[in-house]
C-alpha cells in the first residue's frame, strides 16, 4: 500500500509492491459476472469517498488506473492529476493534523 505518513511538518512517501491485475485487462476478456461488478463497484465508491473526505478528487478514473489484487481488493492508482477540492493553508493543516490525524496513516490508493 502506498501511504503518506505525516509526522510534524514532513511528509514521507512509502511504496510497496502491488501484485494485481489491471481492470482494463480483466474487462478485455469479456463481461464480468454481475456479483463481481457490484463488489468492485462498492469498493470503488468507498475508495473515492475516502479520498474525497480528505479533500482529494482523482480526475483520471479509468480501467487502467484500477487494479484488483488476488484477494479481490480494488486499488485506485495514479493520483497524478488529482486536485485538492479545498485550499489548504499551513495553519488549517497544522490545526487539523494536530487535533485529528496525529500518527494516522493516510491511504493514497484509498484502500477499502
Amino acid at each position: 500500500m502506498n501511504t503518506w505518513r505525516h509526522q510534524f511538518t514532513a511528509s514521507v512517501l512509502i511504496l510497496s509492491l502491488l501484485l494485481s491485475v489491471a481492470c482494463k485487462k480483466k474487462v478485455a476478456g469479456g463481461p464480468l459476472p454481475e456479483k463481481e461488478v457490484l463488489r468492485l463497484g462498492v469498493q470503488l465508491a468507498e475508495g473515492l469517498a475516502a479520498a474525497y473526505d480528505h479533500g482529494v478528487v482523482h480526475r483520471d478514473l479509468k480501467p487502467g488506473n484500477l487494479q484488483v489484487t488476488s484477494e479481490g481488493r480494488l486499488k485506485i492508482l495514479d493520483f497524478g492529476l488529482a486536485k485538492l477540492r479545498l485550499p489548504v493553508t499551513t495553519s488549517v493543516a497544522t490545526e487539523s493534523f494536530s487535533e485529528t490525524h496525529q500518527g494516522q496513516v493516510w491511504p493514497v490508493t484509498c484502500e477499502v
